[in-house]
């Protein structure tokens, strides 16, 4: 129902949120695993999105209320 969907979603923000943050953390650290174009492109865009679903989650829950 819509409880676990909001569950399910907010699982995918912090999955999202912790993907950026734990490979942020490693570049920090001095990691050059993660520095190509394309790893910081997806990891930039992950946690820009996972941003982004949490507002509309946010939204959402308010609105339904």
């Amino acid at each position: 129902g819509r409880a676990s969907g909001f569950f399910l979603s907010w699982m995918l923000v912090a999955g999202g949120l912790f993907a950026g943050l734990i490979h942020a953390y490693f570049l920090l650290q001095g990691s050059e695993v993660f520095l190509a174009a394309a790893s910081v492109v997806l990891l930039c865009a992950t946690v820009l999105l996972s941003l982004a679903q949490a507002v509309a989650l946010i939204r959402a829950r308010s609105d339904a209320r």
